[in-house]
């Protein structure tokens, strides 16, 4: 191998690694203490180059996991509604790659820049998780509440005081990473009717949706760093590549 080749991907690698490192330690600050400041503005080549790092950076951690989780389903029981998609592939394709990323990005994320949002949302998680059938309803609930809601604030928003919306928006950000947790968790355990278990088998349910919340912290970094349009994009990416792992597990 000549000498410039090697030193050439040397080079490489440590700029990836450097890369690895910054992305990594803005990702860990933001989840040790979640704030919605969106920080220095991207270019649109740092946000697809952010968008690839954290698609993969959340395959390989999640990936291992679920499989050590799925020795843990086995072991104790619990059942896991894998999706079907020989019926209709591209019909699967469509709604687990690209509407449910878009509805559930709407319902979680888009909430966290904006207090309303995040109050509507949990009677929908609520609804979702304890009447999974009733998911549709409850986003047509969410998205009739939403117009409702962005209708009658903006009728009100020229008659509240400048002091009130200052107290609202600084309670807001106080408690703001209890808020941004909370929706991490929330998102995980509505994703629990996947599982079928009994009695005392719940409990590990909040263990097997923990890559989940994982996901969710992912995507709410990226919602604030980059755009609900980097989350979006990241989700149909991952639930894409959780697509084709079904696939060549069942060689459709």
């Amino acid at each position: 191998m000549p000498a410039s080749s090697f030193f050439d991907r040397f080079r490489i690698l440590l700029l990836a690694v450097r890369y690895t490192i910054c992305e990594a330690g803005d990702f860990a600050r933001f989840i040790m203490r979640p704030h919605r400041a969106r920080g220095a503005p991207s270019t649109r080549k740092e946000r697809i180059k952010r968008i690839i790092f954290f698609t993969l950076a959340w395959l390989f951690v999640s990936l291992p996991l679920a499989a050590l989780l799925n020795q843990l389903e086995e072991a104790a029981g619990i059942g896991y509604k894998t999706p079907r998609l020989t019926e209709d592939v591209l019909a699967g394709v469509l709604v687990i790659g690209v509407l449910g990323p878009m509805i559930e990005e709407l319902v979680y994320r888009a909430g966290l820049r904006m207090p309303v949002f995040c109050l509507i949302l949990v009677p929908v998680v609520a609804v979702a998780t304890v009447a999974p059938s009733m998911t549709g309803a409850a986003v047509s609930s969410f998205t009739a509440l939403a117009l409702w809601t962005i209708a009658i604030g903006a009728r009100r928003r020229a008659a509240a005081s400048a002091g009130a919306r200052m107290q609202m928006a600084k309670a807001f950000i106080h408690s703001y990473p209890k808020v941004f947790n909370l929706n991490c968790y929330l998102f995980a355990i509505a994703h629990a009717s996947t599982y079928q278990f009994v009695g005392m088998q719940a409990p590990l349910i909040f263990i097997l949706v923990f890559p989940l919340a994982i996901g969710a912290a992912v995507m709410g970094y990226l919602r604030i760093r980059d755009g609900l349009g980097s989350s979006i994009l990241v989700h149909c990416l991952y639930n894409m590549a959780g697509i084709g792992a079904i696939a060549w597990a069942t060689q459709v």
